[in-house]
């Protein structure tokens, strides 16, 4: 019997960790552990102060469409600093560790190896 092909082993190996929910909760406790250490704050706090500074002199006729278009663009100025973040914290030891058994026991099981 042929061996599947890596993209096919990946490919289910992510359905089976998402599955269990097992994302979930590593994107959950990351979001956590940002939050508690307040790394986003500053962030916020820029994106709410230029937020804030453009409704200042926005004009009472502008459409409200206008202007919900222009925050989404400002809050997105802001998108590449928080993805940064995020890469930062998603390479973090403890994740790996916390896949390592589940990513081995779904590979095991698709190649038909017994489990240790």
């Amino acid at each position: 019997m042929p061996l599947p092909p890596k993209d096919q082993v990946a490919a289910e190996v992510c359905a089976f960790i998402k599955a269990k929910g097992t994302f979930d909760e590593i994107r959950q406790k990351v979001v956590e552990k940002i939050e508690k250490q307040g790394v986003f704050d500053d962030i916020r706090e820029r994106a709410k102060a230029e937020a804030e500074k453009y409704l200042e002199h926005v004009s009472d006729d502008t459409n409200k469409e206008v202007i919900r278009m222009r925050l989404r663009e400002l809050i997105k100025n802001y998108d590449d600093q928080l993805q940064r973040i995020v890469d930062t914290f998603m390479r973090e030891p403890w994740i790996e560790a916390e896949l390592d058994k589940e990513v081995q026991q779904k590979v095991r099981s698709i190649y038909g190896l017994t489990s240790e």
